[in-house]
Formats: C-alpha cells, structure tokens, sequence
C-alpha cells in the first residue's frame, strides 16, 4: 500500500478543506482533485476567489489544484479527504444529513485499494459506525478487504495565516496497520510539524473534540468570571491582567463562543456521553455559560436604555455580525441571538458588518445591513466582534451614532481606550 502515487482527491471545499487541497497541491505529483457539490463555491474558487479569506487569488490561481463539481472526476482519486463539517441543529444534537449526503456521494466512486480519510470533528464512533456501513452498503466493498478509512482532524484556526495546515502537527488514525503507514506518509509530505500515530480511530475522534473543549471550557470560566466582575464592580481586563502575571496561567478573555469549532464539539461529546448513560456536568454547564452571554448582552443593554427613561422608539446599533474578528464566516454565529433578543423586547436594530457576504447576513436577519455613515440616534451601540476597522475607528466613530453624542456603549471584547472616553458615555463590557 505504501507508495508515492496516490491520486489525492479532496471532497468539500470548507476552509480546512480548501486548506488541505492547497497543502497537498505543493508536493502532490498530478493536481489535486477539490470537488464541491456548489457550484457557485467552485465557480468562485476557478476565479480565485476565496470566500473564507485565508488565501489570496494568485495562489489559487497557481495552485496545482483542479476544482469541479464533476462528481465523476473522483473515479481519477485513490486517497480522499472528506473536509465535510457536522455541525449540531436547533436542538443541540449531530445533524448528520451532510455527511450522510457526501458519504453516499462518495460510496459511488470507491473502488478497490482506496483510503478515505475524514478530517471533521465527529462525536466518537461516526467513522467507523456511520460512514463505514454506508460505503460498504452502496458501494458493495468491504472495510479492511476492499477499501480502508482513516480519521486525521483537522487542526486549522480560521483567519489564522501564521499556523497554515503544514504548520500543525497532524494525528492520523486508520482502520489497519498498514493503511495507518501509508495515510500518515502522505500527510508527512506536507506537514512539516511532524506526525502523530493514535492508536486507533476512536480516540483520534474523541481527542479532537476534547481539544476544543478545552477552549469551551477555559472561555466559559473567564465568561463566568465576568458576571461575578459586573455584580462586584470589578473591571474583568483589570482582572484578567492581574492573574496573567502569574506563570502558566492561561489567559483567556470573556466574549461570545460561535463558529462551527467549539459549540459544536461540546454538544457532540455531550450527545455522545449521554447516549452512554454519563452526565457530562462540566460541558453541560460550559455550554449554558457561553450560550447565555448573548442573552446577558442583551439583557444588561435593555435594562441600562429603561433606566435612562427613553424617549420614543428605541435603537440599539450592532457592530459585526461574525464569529471572529475580520474573519467572514457567519456560521453558528452568537451575535444573532442578541439580535433577536433585542427584538424580543421592541428594540430596533440596526446592523453593521463589513467583511461577510451581505446577502448571506442580510438573509439570516431578515433586513438589510445598515452602512456605518447611516446608522444615527440610537441609544446604544453593541460591539461584539472586533473587526479591525470597529478598533481602528474607536470613539470618533461610535459617538455619531449616538442621541447627541451620548448613551451605553457595550465593549464585549474590550477593545476601545476607556481612559479617552469621552464625556456623557456609560462604557459596560464583560
């Protein structure tokens, strides 16, 4: 099994999937394959044109890559990489119609001597327990005698261009010893940070969600924290700065936990452990923490804007409407939840946001975005991601929006310079 010529086919151009396909294409002797079902994504990524912004257009462009939506160009591929996300629905649990969809799809294509190798977070157990019957029933192979699967996760921070896919340790896992070799020398050809053997399937999955759990976790305590600062008028910054003198400590900083990465790897292990009968307290509590802050935003700016006795309608401007500062996605996005919960109390909102696509955000909200130059008299102004053009404005362009240059401004990141602020500002962040 172990040789220099398989033909790498990546399938679902997500961000680490895109992230994979331009790896590979560097020392890969035929182009890789990238297939996406969308069309418009692939038209998009022919012209260069990447949507989640971690590659310029000349290096697409460049890229040893062939990009279709021609499911059958994948019979030219013998080692797939399944970059399909499973992301959780509206009750919190797995929603696995995409990775069902692209599973069948690829069943199709699967021929003798294959790997397929899926990189998503999955709760423990999905490789082998859910893809694996679906290929051998579709496509009449067998695990281990026909074909073999592999799990290696992805480890890629999206917007992150200093920690590229080469630059990350890779785990690799496989259904055999020997498919184990040859999956973790074709990674080795292109990550330069070295490879990591697991010992099986299972725990590469659970190692994954465990990593971002972790993050979950330490965000939810610092989120915590920032409760007990606002009801013992402590500043949460002035905390946080205090205890980063000492050495190990992790400085994580309050704020709200969207993206597809860390809500959705808790709610798989939670999912997957009460399906085994064990409570997980410490991720059930994480998950009500960070997936309250919206609410607690929300909240703490209507109660401040009553208290204040308004005059007439009032309207509360959002700054950003992202996951992450200066990044596009808008998947699993909290900010949404503040909108709506602001609704819910007769608030207008206006929204501003200028890196995501404007139809895509203008879709999800249901009005349009509302240009920084228009947004006028309103009582508040929410500040939930940080974009480096919101940071860049600071002050002189919060304090047009305002009713006569006064009213709450909540700083959920901290990023603007208290010790300028102007007069007539009641300043609140986590």
């Amino acid at each position: 099994m172990l040789n220099t010529d398989r033909r790498i086919a990546v399938v679902g151009m997500s961000y680490f999937g895109l992230a994979a396909a331009m790896a590979f294409a560097k020392t890969s002797k035929e182009k890789v394959i990238a297939f996406d079902g969308n069309k418009k994504k692939i038209k998009a990524l022919k012209a260069g044109c990447d949507c989640s912004q971690g590659f310029d257009a000349e290096e697409i462009t460049k890229a040893r890559i062939h990009f279709t939506d021609d499911a059958d160009e994948l019979l030219d591929a013998d080692f797939f990489v399944v970059a399909e996300p499973l992301p959780v629905n509206a009750d919190d649990r797995p929603d696995m119609s995409y990775l069902q969809n692209t599973t069948e799809l690829l069943s199709d294509y699967v021929e003798k001597g294959d790997i397929i190798v899926y990189e998503g977070a999955v709760y423990p157990g999905v490789t082998e327990e859910f893809c694996v019957p679906i290929i051998e029933k579709k496509s009449g192979l067998r695990l281990n005698r026909d074909f073999y699967i592999g799990y290696c996760p992805e480890r890629i921070n999206p917007g992150d261009k200093n920690h590229p896919f080469e630059n990350n340790v890779k785990v690799v896992s496989a259904s055999t010893p020997e498919a184990l070799d040859t999956i973790a020398y074709v990674y080795s050809q292109v990550v330069t940070e070295g490879i990591y053997k697991a010992p099986n399937i299972k725990t590469a999955e659970t190692a994954k969600l465990f990593e971002n759990a972790q993050r979950d976790v330490n965000i939810a305590l610092v989120n915590e924290l920032s409760r007990i600062c606002d009801a013992t008028g402590v500043d949460t910054k002035d905390v946080v700065e205090a205890a980063a003198t000492k050495k190990g400590f992790f400085k994580f900083t309050p704020g709200l936990v969207g993206g597809y990465a860390l809500d959705a790897g808790s709610h798989h292990l939670i999912y997957k452990s009460l399906k085994m009968g064990h409570n997980p307290k410490i991720l059930r509590a994480t998950r009500s923490v960070n997936g309250g802050m919206a609410k607690h935003i929300a909240v703490k700016t209507v109660k401040h804007i009553l208290s204040s006795g308004p005059s007439g309608k009032v309207k509360v401007a959002i700054l950003g409407f992202t996951f992450k500062e200066d990044y596009p996605d808008v998947k699993n996005t909290n900010v949404i939840s503040i909108v709506r919960e602001l609704e819910s109390y007769g608030v207008e909102v206006l929204l501003n946001e200028p890196v995501a696509d404007k139809e895509e955000v203008e879709r999800i909200i249901g009005k349009p975005i509302v240009p920084l130059e228009f947004i006028k008299d309103v009582d508040a102004v929410i500040l939930p991601v940080s974009h480096k053009d919101y940071v860049e404005g600071g002050w002189s362009m919060i304090i047009p929006m305002l009713k006569n240059g006064k009213g709450f401004v909540v700083d959920v990141k901290s990023v603007l310079n208290k010790s300028i602020m102007p007069e007539g500002i009641t300043l609140w962040r986590l």
